[in-house]
């Protein structure tokens, strides 16, 4: 089945069009439950379901700084970028760190 659109309206400037998932289907997780799907796959083993174990004292509070460390991580941390993890998926992965990090 092919769809066009032709009469679609024009998008303004610096509109951005949806995730989509493989198979071209609108995703309908935002990038925090993504982010926490992510997480629960990749990172809990070692930090914890809830970040316990080396998540929720970071001192990488930014999203900046959580980005860069988790593309190129220290110590006993595994390189997951780009492989497994793509940019939008350490994108995803920091926004849920983030949620549970404590002051």
């Amino acid at each position: 089945m092919i769809v066009m659109a032709l009469d679609a309206p024009p998008m303004p400037r610096g509109t951005t069009l949806p995730e989509v998932n493989g198979r071209g289907l609108v995703s309908q997780q935002t990038p925090l439950q993504h982010g926490e799907q992510v997480f629960a796959t990749f990172c809990s083993a070692c930090h914890g379901a809830q970040g316990e174990n080396g998540v929720a004292k970071s001192s990488k509070t930014t999203m900046d700084a959580l980005v860069a460390f988790i593309k190129n991580p220290t110590g006993a941390m595994p390189k997951l970028h780009p492989d497994p993890l793509d940019d939008r998926e350490v994108s995803a992965v920091a926004t849920y760190v983030r949620t549970l990090q404590r002051p």
